[in-house]
């Protein structure tokens, strides 16, 4: 029996008993009650009554005075202390933010009457009591921010720490860089439920959507995180969704955009292109209200979008492909929830959310054309059950069970439009990889079904007087997590070429360098289940008054790698000053990732020995531009198709059956990735309501995946070893690929913020963050090594073990202290609103003027020869110096380049977005709100990249995409 269904087994009894889950989606209160000689009161009844539910909780100081509340649901609250003798008192006013643990100490006076004072204060706005490093971004934020896709999840970029992509079309992909980590190692919880996209991870946010409407508050933990945060090393992001209250309320809402307000793109404009005829449309309605007065209530919202987004692409080397256009895309989201108080010691919630997106004519990727258009299908849904269980005065405990599926499909509208059969995209026209522009039709051509389902279970516990006070959690999570795939793509065959140059027969300078295509049918297989277990226990140990020690141990493992990963997190926070306004605050904490499923995938996907489709590249490395000439002569080809056709009939029709002869195997000495980070920070409440941060972050990534070669190939040394051996016999094969834990980097920051909160006129947030990173590696998971030399290598199939000497990777060649393709140095976001005095009939109401200004420096790229290789095939890198495109352009960039990989850097990124929003209030409650946002209100033109990258091509370092040009978006919202 494995070590972790032993310990699952003892927990899961364990916890049958009494569980409670710790801050996934609630927040604690915590205090100390005195008398006016700062003396502790115990046996004080302190109720926690959230305003808009009613729903209480009750407890009683220790013999210290203190107190602590957990597991309370985000909002509004009033809290009453109440003891015999004494003044009574009530603190209104007080908000608990998801993920918070809020601290209000109160001091009672005596009385001989019994009467009760109350105080309207809210709660300090800073963490006194944790080392985690992050922020909460509210749902008064979402609503009066400006947004142009509409996307709750990249608001996290309003913190330090946090670069999201800049993309505004409403499919954005949500793409957020936590800390130096790449955009895949985020995960997302809404609700207390993970809700992942196992398959290629966070790089498209969330596995499924949950409307800004829908969300109440979300916390985002850039780094430092408790015990029962696991599986990411970049940032947790922790969103709640709204839930009904005794009073009817809801909303209607409706925001537009029109082409026909907006500038012009840059590039529609330089190349006199019909402006493309887009729109935006955001529909929908929120409802919420009691089932039960007190104890049942509901919340339900639907939202339709209807994208027509704006595509425009320049090609320097061939204006005649030139376009405009616009991509289709259409949103159905729908969320439920139901959140109910069984008895006053049990709560039972239960939420689904289900979200359609097809979605037509997408253009993926800057020098995609017209031709190369393709089409997706998408469906997501999520639902949670959770029983929250209160014991006694001391312990709480919620119990999850959660399900998450993924129907999704990517193709080419030839390949739908014709059975999506092998035969539909073999007959398709061939694809055309060039250096700065793709022809032919789409290679992709593929579809998946991925579910996860999850159970998690933490039982929280106080120990008020025991060598100091405890506040304990220990849990349990465990999740299967199963994948269907098929895959078409690429089966119509795909040439790569040096040039963008048109084919033509006669001149060998115009062939392509090399052929990849699928053979043998489409790939389809159903991935084995990847079972994750998770154990933890987290205790926040307050050893005095002042100082507070974060002690966590976390335990790992995943079905699909040998062993278990171990993962402490320590930390303390310590409050120098008795008025509870400042905190220093430090920790350490290993963070292990997650194996990526596209790379499990692979080991059965891409297997030597396959009954489904695979690829096929000739050469098998490097480039043969004169051997598809020769070839062509010789059999009268006159066109790239002809000659597709004549290479795949050479590899199709061969005796006997076909192998895969470029496969991926698995590394028997396998590990789990992992980051350790340290940090340490200050933040100070410099008058209620207004606080500065600075904190200190470093963060060491360790044995990361790298891909390398079991098969290496060497143009010196003429091929291949061919040392491996399948069914007892040798084999001749082209690249092998593995992954090899041996990527590391390094990233240091610097992050200040200054938060200011709402006070009814004006509130907002600075946030500045300077940050170095390097290693040997791109950052992401699974890079190939760029560098990597022939040794005498090879791969026993029959045994799974690599034969041979050790590979060579070379990971620090030309330079190993490179950046991550997506390192930025600087990121400075200012957001803010701000109330109109005297625009409206109650002060509350009228003119709000709000805004979010960012400037981003450049992520990273390399520079590379056109014309030289380096021994193992790829292309080599140019020398270190200044470069320049084509001045003559009048849009050409300079570059800095210094030799190594991503040692140049795109244009940065500069934008300033405006919003107007207009509140006039109709009776009690009903309320409408008109508004008008401007996006990139500055009009700058910000280019997505320098433009190509290799060398002496034609559209070296000349962009051919721009940003949104200057957008507006009207909009009106009527809340009840």
């Amino acid at each position: 029996m494995k070590l972790r269904t032993g310990i699952l087994i003892v927990l899961s009894a364990f916890v049958a008993a009494a569980s409670a889950s710790g801050q996934f989606a609630n927040a604690d209160l915590t205090g100390r009650v005195t008398d006016a000689q700062g003396q502790a009161l115990p046996g004080v009844l302190v109720t926690a009554t959230q305003e808009a539910t009613g729903r209480q909780r009750t407890v009683v100081t220790a013999a210290t005075g203190t107190y602590i509340v957990h597991g309370l649901k985000p909002g509004d609250y009033r809290i009453r202390f109440e003891l015999e003798g004494f003044q009574g008192r009530d603190q209104k006013g007080i908000r608990l933010l998801v993920g918070q643990t809020a601290r209000v100490d109160v001091e009672l006076q005596l009385s001989a009457v019994e009467d009760t004072v109350t105080v309207t204060a809210a709660a300090p706005i800073i963490e006194l009591e944790s080392k985690e490093i992050g922020g909460t971004i509210t749902g008064e934020e979402f609503e009066v921010l400006p947004t142009q896709n509409r996307s709750a999840l990249l608001f996290a970029g309003l913190l330090p720490g946090v670069t999201p992509s800049p993309d505004t079309e409403s499919t954005s992909s949500d793409s957020l860089f936590v800390n130096g980590q790449t955009d895949f190692n985020n995960s997302f919880n809404v609700d207390g439920a993970n809700n992942d996209d196992d398959v290629i991870g966070a790089i498209a946010g969330a596995q499924t959507r949950t409307s800004i409407e829908a969300i109440q508050e979300f916390q985002v933990l850039t780094t430092q995180f408790d015990a029962e945060f696991g599986r990411a090393l970049g940032g947790v992001l922790n969103a709640i969704t709204k839930s009904g209250s005794n009073d009817w309320s809801g909303a209607l809402f409706g925001y537009l955009q029109d082409s026909s307000n907006n500038e012009k793109n840059f590039f529609t404009e330089v190349n006199n292109l019909e402006r493309p005829d887009t729109s935006y449309e955001n529909l929908g309605v929120s409802v919420g209200g009691p089932i039960v007065r007190n104890k049942a209530h509901f919340f339900v919202n639907f939202e339709d979008i209807s994208d027509q987004e704006g595509i425009v692409r320049s090609f320097v080397a061939r204006p005649e492909k030139n376009f405009s256009t616009s991509e289709d895309n259409s949103l159905e989201n729908f969320l439920v929830k139901v959140d109910y108080q069984l008895t006053p010691s049990y709560h039972l919630a239960v939420r689904y959310l289900r979200e359609e997106s097809p979605q037509f004519n997408q253009i993926i990727g800057g020098q995609e054309t017209l031709e190369t258009s393709r089409e997706e299908d998408d469906t997501d849904s999520n639902w949670i059950a959770s029983l929250d269980t209160v014991i006694g005065n001391s312990a709480l405990n919620i119990a999850r069970v959660a399900f998450t599926k993924e129907d999704v499909a990517f193709a080419n509208p030839a390949f739908n439009g014709n059975g999506q059969s092998f035969s539909a995209q073999r007959n398709q026209p061939v694809r055309e990889d060039r250096p700065g522009i793709n022809l032919g039709s789409s290679a992709v051509a593929q579809a998946r079904v991925n579910r996860a389902l999850q159970f998690d279970d933490t039982f929280s516990l106080w120990l008020p007087d025991w060598h100091g006070e405890h506040d304990l959690r220990f849990g349990v999570q465990y999740s299967e997590r199963e994948e269907e795939f098929s895959n078409f793509g690429t089966a119509q065959g795909e040439f790569d070429f040096n040039v963008d140059r048109p084919f033509d027969p006669s001149d060998v300078s115009t062939y392509p360098f090399a052929f990849t295509v699928r053979v043998a049918g489409p790939q389809t297989a159903e991935i084995p289940k990847n079972d994750v277990t998770g154990l933890f226990i987290q205790d926040d140990w307050k050893i005095s008054g002042d100082l507070v020690l974060n002690l966590g141990l976390r335990y790992d493992e995943e079905s699909v790698t040998d062993g278990g990963d171990v993962a402490p997190r320590l930390g303390f926070a310590w409050s120098p000053t008795e008025s509870g306004r400042t905190v220093i605050r430090g920790g350490f904490g290993r963070f292990y990732d997650r194996l990526p499923l596209f790379l499990y995938d692979d080991f059965f996907l891409d297997a030597v020995s396959l009954s489904s489709g695979f690829l096929q590249r000739l050469p098998s490395a490097g480039a043969d531009q004169q051997g598809f000439f020769d070839l062509a002569q010789a059999n009268g080809v006159t066109t790239l198709d002809e000659l597709r056709d004549l290479l795949i009939a050479m590899i199709e029709g061969g005796a006997g059956s076909l192998i895969n002869r470029a496969p991926t195997v698995d590394n028997p000495a396998r590990q789990q990735p992992y980051a350790d980070t340290v940090s340490l920070g200050f933040q100070h409440e410099i008058v209620p309501g207004l606080a500065a941060t600075v904190d200190l972050v470093r963060a060491e990534n360790k044995d990361a995946l790298v891909r390398g070669d079991l098969n290496p190939f060497s143009s010196a040394q003429g091929g291949r070893p061919n040392l491996s051996v399948l069914d007892g016999q040798p084999v001749e094969l082209d690249n092998i690929t593995t992954i090899f834990n041996l990527g590391e980097r390094e990233y240091t920051a610097i992050q200040g913020s200054l938060q200011k909160r709402f006070n009814g006129t004006w509130g907002g947030r600075l946030a500045v963050t300077y940050s170095e990173g390097e290693g040997n590696y791109d950052g992401d998971p699974g890079d190939f090594a760029y560098f990597q030399s022939r040794t005498e290598t090879g791969f026993d199939f029959d045994t799974g073990r690599l034969l041979g000497e050790s590979p060579r990777l070379n990971l620090g060649d030309r330079r190993n202290d490179q950046p991550a393709l997506f390192d930025r140095d600087w990121n400075i976001v200012l957001s803010g609103q701000y109330l109109v005095p005297k625009t409206g009939w109650r002060q509350s109401e009228g003119l709000i003027i709000s805004g979010v200004a960012r400037y981003l420096s450049g992520d990273r790229f390399t520079v590379l020869d056109n014309s030289a290789r380096l021994d193992n095939g790829n292309r080599a890198p140019a020398a270190g110096g200044d470069y320049a495109g084509d001045p003559g352009l009048g849009r050409s960039q300079d570059v800095s380049f210094d030799g190594g990989l991503n040692g140049a850097e795109n244009p940065g990124f500069l934008q300033v977005d405006l919003s107007f929003r207009y509140r006039i209030p109709i009776g009690e409650k009903l309320k409408v709100s008109l508004l008008a946002d401007v996006f990139n209100a500055t009009d700058r033109v910000n280019f997505t990249t320098a433009g190509g990258t290799r060398e002496g091509t034609p559209n070296f370092l000349v962009p051919n995409v721009a940003r949104t040009a200057r957008a507006f978006q009207f909009g009106l919202r009527i809340d009840f």
